[in-house]
């Protein structure tokens, strides 16, 4: 079931949420809790009922895992936690990617599994790990059951993040009362159809302007210089209002029910470097690799920091897809970290070189050509894209100046309108704290108001028209 669905926003969520409180109200916390679990599962099994049976041995065979991990410290025993969700991971996700890489390369004949890959099983794999890892530390205590299960199967974020830490959640649904606050519903409906407004209203009006073109080099046709670079630009853009969406919807829709997620997307373009962008892009990813990947390999072998680094984000490029565009997608932002690294500490440059507008152009530069990889659907594809992107494209032009125009001006909000958190700053949107916002974009602040109100429903009957071209977030796929 999609966030950008009518039956989602008119049945799903009215539905859950009166249950949630009713039951909340009238019948207490254990029904309440039962209820949100029950329609989590609902909410996943829309897409395929079979994969509920996963989902849920998933998660009864980490609960239980990790249990025993709290009373007895045992090596032995994570190790086989750990290996029993990778295992799972993974065959889903893997199996055919390792099976056709084969057949590539020494020319065998493994049959291809076509392994239909589930919804979600990169993110409820990872909080999984983390919270088997945590508990073998003796960083947790051993759960609430039904407080376990909804931290893994808790619908707002279950399918694309955040990849939300057990500290974060676990106490909050432990203290959840039931009570209705109109606040919650105000703030928690005002960042959902943010989020929405991003998604259908500019987000997929982007795509326009870049699948044709990344449809016609996977047939093996050339395009032109000026197409190739409409095809990344918007893709750019696309991803930036998809993922941004997404991320403000989950936000808003935990909050309906009093839960606070973590930030997950902080206006990734603004960064002036590569090291600053990934903080900011997929933040919990980040984190978690940089947690449990990242500073163990670290702290063993600390002269290999420069190869840590690559290889974390080998990881998190190969973490968003089996194929080798992914990996080749991720080796280059672990390349360009390790060559800012390098130019910082032996190599100083002006300051006009160096400054917040020059290395944000820089840096949006070099990832309107990485993204290549990450929208590509074969290396073939990419090549020749990347051909056209260079100069040696076809005569042919696809592209025109009114489509740079409306990328261009999507690119303008990325850069300089404020994002989500910081327009509901006053209200502690989700649990990462908020910078204070500076200049003309200070004034621009959601408050409770009748300004505030037209803004969102006329953004919300814009999303809803917009709903008739009901397109999957680009993350799902992950």
């Amino acid at each position: 079931m999609l966030f950008n669905s009518y039956i989602f926003i008119f049945v799903f969520l009215p539905v859950t949420l009166i249950g949630f409180y009713g039951l909340g109200r009238y019948a207490g916390r254990t029904a309440m809790i039962s209820w949100l679990v029950f329609a989590s599962l609902i909410f996943y099994g829309w897409w395929n009922p079979a994969y509920i049976v996963l989902l849920l041995s998933s998660v009864l065979g980490n609960y239980f895992v990790g249990s025993l991990l709290i009373r007895h410290k045992s090596k032995p025993l994570l190790v086989t936690g750990l290996a029993g969700n990778l295992i799972l991971l993974g065959y889903y996700k893997y199996t055919d990617f390792l099976l056709d890489s084969a057949n590539a390369l020494i020319g065998s004949g493994f049959t291809l599994q076509n392994i239909i890959l589930p919804l979600a099983i990169s993110f409820f794999t990872f909080q999984q790990i983390a919270y088997l890892v945590d508990a073998y530390r003796g960083r947790t205590q051993e759960p609430n059951f039904l407080n376990y299960i909804l931290f893994v199967v808790f619908f707002p974020q279950l399918i694309a993040g955040p990849i939300v830490h057990h500290k974060e959640v676990m106490p909050q649904f432990a203290a959840l009362s039931g009570r209705f606050k109109l606040e919650h519903l105000a703030v928690g409906m005002s960042i959902f159809v943010i989020g929405l407004f991003k998604k259908v209203v500019i987000g997929d009006s982007l795509a326009v302007y870049a699948n044709p073109i990344f449809d016609l080099v996977e047939s093996g046709v050339e395009v032109s210089t000026l197409s190739a670079w409409q095809a990344a630009s918007a893709f750019l853009a696309q991803i930036y209002f998809d993922f941004s969406g997404y991320s403000d919807m989950a936000i808003g829709l935990a909050r309906l029910f009093g839960i606070r997620l973590p930030l997950n997307f902080n206006s990734p373009y603004k960064a002036s470097n590569f090291t600053e962008f990934w903080n900011r892009w997929h933040m919990t990813l980040s984190r978690f690799l940089r947690q449990y990947v990242f500073l163990p390999l670290t702290r063993h072998k600390p002269k290999w920091i420069h190869a840590n680094i690559m290889l974390t984000m080998l990881l998190a490029g190969l973490w968003h897809g089996a194929s080798w565009n992914f990996v080749l997608w991720g080796g280059c932002l672990g390349a360009f970290i390790l060559l800012n690294n390098f130019r910082k500490k032996y190599l100083p440059l002006p300051k006009i070189l160096t400054g917040q507008v020059a290395g944000q152009m820089i840096t949006i530069l070099l990832l309107m050509i990485t993204i290549v990889f990450f929208r590509a659907d074969s290396f073939a594809g990419a090549a020749l894209l990347l051909k056209a992107l260079i100069g040696f494209g076809s005569i042919v032009n696809q592209s025109s100046a009114i489509n740079f125009l409306w990328i261009i001006l999507a690119y303008c909000i990325t850069l300089f309108a404020p994002n989500t958190q910081e327009i509901m700053r006053n209200f502690d949107p989700s649990l990462s704290p908020v910078k204070e916002v500076e200049g003309i974009t200070s004034k621009i602040v959601w408050r409770p108001s009748a300004v505030s109100a037209f803004l969102v429903a006329l953004a919300a009957i814009l999303s809803l028209i917009s709903l008739s071209r009901t397109s999957q977030f680009i993350y799902f796929q992950f």
